[in-house]
């Protein structure tokens, strides 16, 4: 059987997507947030379920972790394979979801930048629920228009599946779901029947997340008020945006598209469908609503939070880029200019691909093993980065269920209490023994594991306590570049000090 250039064309798309989410998998270390997940995805699963609804992450991709954990290890490449495939699997879901509501032109455009989005593939290479919620958003909008196009029972069922998976991965979820229920509504606002569908249908999706409700209540009460998000300003919808697009490059790219697209509308040569607009809404709404909530109450502003965004960005591109050439009407100029962006955002992706940026656990973990003294003691700073140096230094103790106390009682790794304040000799530190101060601890060498040393060398600290009480013999950079350590950024920079 001939097979169609389309067939071709997407293979050849999946398999140059694959080949980018696959490459280097397991060369980066893994950092903070990767780490707790495999610690909680190792650990049994009702105690890995009491650990995850004690944070602020719905079930779904702990549970998909969990299994692979337990199948195949906790290597860095194993526990990233799921996000490397669901990344596979939302560009092809994207090229579909372009096709049906626009064309094949603008769906392998919009796929092609998802596949070579800096910001995509970043995710996609990390064990995180992202890629997850990227390729299940999606997902749920296309069983919608699916449903929207034909409402049948097993469109209905399609939808309901692709959205109780959505629902089960984050919060931000919700945002997508109450954009498709009120389209959906105005749409048929005067079809009693199809209204009372839908209805039932958003029924028993509320029935599907009951058993995890009374867990989200009491995950977002325990937020209110005292998150570690930072509350957001203008530029960061700014920085949003230039993170979304990949680099300065592509945003004056766009901006350029953009004005071509509203000298067309001002010419009355464009006019958009409901479906772009609902898109559009879609996409904006979220950022401007989270970024407002965030002014008043718990800052949620994260830019990988509205990730799940990220592929109706490059669709919408792709519409405008679609439009715009359409109203010049010369054939070569769509496929030029989608090879020009391809190209950019390629050549973005490439730094991104070659340089190692996450926090480099693997080479601190080795170092200490070399230096570090039997009497000596290991300060982690803050104390929650206890997990990703333990991934690389014991991975026994990376096992147990209190981290804190097998380092103690095997390695004399030591970090503040998370409910004292810092820095008096009275602080408490996470050692087992009963004189458990900072006081108790000056007598022998230590070495200040410091991630992101300038917040605490600037603010009056644990570094600034120990420059005070002893003596700074040495000083040792861990950089994001892990090739010539030239510090490049604040983050994925770790300091470690030796103290005697």
């Amino acid at each position: 059987m001939k097979l169609s250039n389309e067939f071709l064309f997407l293979a050849l798309l999946l398999l140059f997507t694959s080949l980018v989410s696959f490459y280097n998998l397991g060369a980066e270390p893994l950092w903070l947030d990767e780490a707790i997940s495999v610690r909680q995805a190792q650990a049994g699963f009702s105690e890995g379920m009491t650990l995850l609804s004690g944070d602020v992450h719905l079930p779904l991709h702990h549970v998909l972790l969990w299994t692979q954990v337990h199948l195949f290890g906790i290597s860095e490449f194993s526990v990233r394979f799921l996000s490397a495939l669901f990344g596979v699997l939302a560009v092809g879901s994207l090229y579909v979801l372009g096709k049906k509501l626009y064309s094949k032109r603008v769906g392998f455009l919009a796929a092609a930048l998802l596949a070579f989005s800096t910001l995509g593939v970043y995710y996609v290479q990390e064990a995180r629920l992202y890629s997850l919620f990227m390729f299940l958003s999606v997902a749920s909008l296309l069983a919608f228009f699916t449903y929207v196009e034909k409402p049948t029972k097993r469109n209905a069922v399609y939808y309901f599946v692709a959205t109780v998976l959505l629902m089960y991965t984050h919060i931000f979820a919700f945002f997508i779901i109450g954009a498709q229920f009120v389209y959906y509504l105005l749409v048929h606002v005067k079809n009693r029947k199809k209204t009372l569908r839908w209805l039932l249908l958003h029924s028993l999706l509320f029935v599907a997340f009951l058993p995890w409700l009374p867990i989200l209540y009491r995950q977002i009460f325990s937020v209110i008020g005292h998150f570690w998000i930072p509350q957001p300003t203008l530029v960061s919808l700014l920085i949003s945006f230039h993170e979304f697009s990949g680099s300065l490059l592509i945003v004056l790219a766009i901006f350029c598209i953009i004005l071509a697209y509203s000298y067309f509308v001002y010419r009355k040569k464009i006019v958009e469908t409901r479906t772009s607009f609902f898109l559009f809404s879609w996409l904006v709404i979220p950022f401007f609503v989270v970024f407002i909530y965030s002014q008043f109450f718990t800052p949620l502003y994260q830019t990988r939070y509205f990730l799940f965004a990220l592929p109706i960005f490059y669709l919408l591109l792709s519409v405008g880029i679609d439009r715009v050439c359409s109203c010049v009407k010369n054939n070569w100029l769509f496929p030029v200019i989608s090879l020009v962006f391809v190209l950019l955002f390629v050549i973005a992706l490439a730094p991104q691909q070659t340089t190692l940026s996450k926090d480099d656990w693997r080479s601190i973990s080795a170092f200490l093993k070399e230096q570090v003294g039997e009497d000596d003691y290991i300060f982690i700073h803050p104390f929650y980065h206890q997990d990703p140096f333990t991934y690389y230094f014991d991975q026994d103790c990376f096992s147990q269920t209190n981290v804190y106390v097998c380092n103690f009682e095997k390695h004399n790794i030591v970090s503040l209490n998370n409910q004292t304040s810092c820095c008096s000799d009275d602080s408490l530190l996470t050692s087992t023994l009963e004189q458990n101060t900072l006081s108790d601890f000056l007598t022998n060498t230590i070495w200040l594991v410091s991630v992101r040393s300038t917040e605490y060398v600037v603010d009056p600290g644990l570094f600034n306590y120990l420059s005070e009480q002893k003596s700074l013999e040495k000083h040792y950079v861990f950089t994001a570049n892990h090739d010539n350590r030239t510090v490049i950024s604040d983050w994925g920079t770790i300091d470690v000090w030796k103290f005697s």
